[in-house]
């Protein structure tokens, strides 16, 4: 946490932190579950490269750290539903 608050500070970086659940070698499905604490779950490896695309080109999601786990949400729409919270 100590690291992730470290990185969030510094303004000249526009940030963001994701937390996949458990890695799995399953083929990417393009969906996930966001979560901003505590998912329990496990996502494919080209379904974190997706998610992590996705946040990077969220601009609102800066600073944030997100959780992502494999599931039936688009990974365009999770993030965007992300953004506006």
């Amino acid at each position: 946490m100590a690291a992730e608050n470290a990185l969030r500070a510094r303004t000249a970086f526009r940030t963001a932190i994701l937390r996949p659940g458990l890695l799995s070698d399953e083929p990417g499905t393009g969906r996930v579950t966001p979560a901003e604490r505590n998912a329990a779950g496990s996502i494919s490896r080209p379904g974190i490269a997706a998610a992590l695309l996705a946040l990077l080109d969220e601009p609102r999601l800066g600073r944030r750290t997100v959780e992502v786990i494999g599931a039936d949400i688009p990974i365009a729409d999770a993030a965007a539903s992300l953004a506006a919270r």
